[in-house]
């Protein structure tokens, strides 16, 4: 009878742990109105985004405060109860943080500072001028390392599977900038870009959260890959990481900033024809879209897109970019000197 009534009694404990309540004080959880903000950085002052933030109390953690830290770092917990608290802060490649903290009543703030573990890799175990990314994924539930992920470069045969720490190491010959489909039943697959050089490896960081993959999303994906392995030389390809290098707001200024995009002359424009994840946006401009947004763009002059993919799912007669008159912009894209065409695949 007495070990029947401990389950129901610590679960009940748990659930109020949220609201930072005892169990004679019910009434209090509508009223409780505390709230802890803060950032997630690590110690030069860099954001970390994607890290899970959580709060304990008397050593149990409290349901419903686990949260995600935004592309600034930032993180918001609110509808807690004044009180003495443990904060815990996971993040894949971080040391873990536990924190005890004091919510205070109104607002009270937290700037937790994690630590990057060793390379994810012994970087040492591969061959003088090796080339490819080496990367790392886990589950956003707890920021453990997953392992039997499969990792897939699009417009390639290349694959790599995650190991027992979800460490994968995938050589690729081709140098530049591409995109890997990362994917394990149970949970939702991503599209991570990368960018390697004669210089550096290519690296990834990758946070997987439960759910399924849509007919949908598997046909647009069947398209980039298609596309992918019909590129031509005028294609561009840009990462995100170096939309990020540019500092700049809006994807268009990103864009027109960003070395591969200069190199490549091809000119970016809001007249362009623009594609979200995969799927048309007619009459949408490319500078309504914010940077930090976005994950992967590709970009495509006319008739540069060999598949036909583009073309194919562009709904007739449908307006391209923003309204209005741009005759400089007009032209380039009428030579071929602007991209027709861009793809903007979202984090």
């Amino acid at each position: 009878m007495q070990t029947s009534l401990i389950r129901p009694i610590r679960l009940l404990t748990v659930l109020l742990c949220a609201a930072g309540l005892p169990l004679a004080s019910l009434s209090a959880q509508a009223d409780s109105s505390a709230t802890l903000r803060g950032s997630v950085r690590i110690e030069s002052g860099l954001p970390v985004e994607d890290a899970l933030i959580s709060l304990e109390r008397d050593g149990e953690p409290c349901d419903n405060t686990a949260v995600r830290s935004l592309p600034n770092g930032s993180f918001t917990i609110t509808k807690l109860v004044p009180g003495q608290y443990t904060l815990r802060v996971r993040r894949l490649g971080y040391e873990a943080l536990a924190k005890p903290i004091e919510v205070r009543d109104g607002a009270t703030r937290y700037d937790a500072v994690i630590t990057p573990r060793p390379a994810l890799l012994t970087f040492a175990q591969l061959e003088d001028g090796w080339t490819g990314v080496v990367g790392l994924v886990g589950d956003g539930a707890d920021m453990e390392g997953l392992e039997g992920v499969q990792i897939t470069v699009m417009g390639n045969d290349a694959t790599a599977t995650t190991d027992a720490a979800g460490r994968f190491v995938l050589p690729l010959k081709d140098l530049g900038t591409g995109a890997l489909r990362v994917e394990r039943e149970g949970f939702e697959p991503k599209l991570v870009s990368y960018s390697i050089d004669k210089n550096s490896l290519g690296s990834a960081v990758v946070v997987l959260d439960s759910g399924t993959v849509t007919k949908e999303w598997a046909s647009v994906w069947t398209d980039l890959n298609q596309r992918a392995k019909w590129s031509t030389p005028r294609t561009v390809r840009v990462s995100r990481g170096e939309l990020a290098a540019t500092g700049a707001a809006n994807l268009l200024q990103a864009l027109e900033g960003a070395p591969s995009v200069k190199n490549s002359g091809v000119i970016m424009s809001r007249l362009a024809c623009v594609f979200v994840d995969g799927l048309p946006r007619p009459g949408y401009p490319v500078d309504a879209i914010r940077t930090n947004a976005v994950e992967y763009v590709e970009a495509y002059p006319a008739r540069t897109d060999l598949s036909r993919t583009l073309a194919n799912r562009w709904p007739p007669n449908a307006p391209c970019g923003a309204p209005g008159s741009d005759a400089v912009a007009r032209r380039a894209i009428d030579s071929g000197t602007g991209a027709y065409y861009i793809v903007v695949w979202t984090r």
